[in-house]
Parts: structure tokens; sequence; C-alpha cells
């Protein structure tokens, strides 16, 4: 059965939409992660200029983004050389933890093998890669709740 981002987009964009838009706030939050790995399966993350901790590469996807397209947005807006090839892992469903606890999450994780001229955007202050098991001290975002349902 063929999945909905694969059908003929305009039969979707009749559809109202039923799920978050880019930045409204709403119960069901649909994001797109890329999960970088080096050749020790370690994935990287970003210390962002003006915030606090480390993110994954991630953005919400926006109103009739496939999550194909949002792939291709956050290599675009996080790296200025992304990886050239990227395969979808998995999709995680759970809820928010912190204080937007009336979040639920549906991420659709992609994986990449880190190119050796991987180069973040401007607005990363640092690009670091770790181990699965051996997260950082901070996590910006909820990317706590991330990374632990990365662990299951």
């Amino acid at each position: 059965m063929p999945l909905p981002m694969h059908a003929d987009a305009h039969k979707w964009n009749e559809l109202p939409a039923k799920f978050t838009l880019h930045d409204a706030p709403a119960e069901l939050r649909l994001q797109c992660f890329l999960l970088i790995r080096d050749e020790h399966d370690r994935v990287a993350l970003a210390k962002l200029q003006d915030t606090e901790g480390w993110a994954f590469p991630a953005e919400t996807m926006r109103f009739n983004e496939s999550p194909d397209e949002a792939v291709a947005r956050v290599a675009r807006s996080w790296f200025e050389v992304p990886p050239s090839e990227v395969w979808l892992e998995r999709v995680l469903s759970f809820p928010a933890t912190g204080p937007e606890d009336s979040r639920w999450y549906v991420l659709f994780v992609y994986g990449a093998k880190a190119p050796g001229d991987l180069k973040p955007t401007p607005d990363t202050e640092k690009l670091s890669f770790f181990a699965m098991d051996k997260p950082p001290e901070r996590l910006a975002f909820s990317h706590v709740d991330v990374w632990r349902a990365l662990q299951e």
C-alpha cells in the first residue's frame, strides 16, 4: 500500500490540515529529524547560537510537506554541505514530558552517513558527534525526549 507522501500531491492539497502548521501551537507535532552518523556510529548534534544545549538537526513539518521534502529542507537549513544520501530509518511517536505536555510528537527519523566535508551553517557554534549511550550534558528544546525514544 503506497503511503500518502507518494500519492498525487494535488489530491492531498484539497484535504484540510489535521495537524500543526509550521509555527502554530497544536496538540500533534509532526517533525522530521536527520541522524547523521560518523564512522563510529556516533550521531551529529549542533550547538546553535543563542540556544542552550545540543540539538539534533530537525524541523517541524510544514503544511502539506511530505517527510521526504522535510528532510531535504532540514539538510539545506542546517548544513552548507549536507549529506548527499538519506534514508527513512523509523517513525517515532510519544508524548512530550516538558512544560509543553499538551503535545504529542510524531517524528520521521532519517539516517545519513557523515560526509567528510559536512559543514554546518554559520548559526551553528559547534557540531560534534556523540555516542548514543553517552548523551551530552544538556539537550536543547525537547530533544531529551527524542534521545530517550531513540534508545527504545
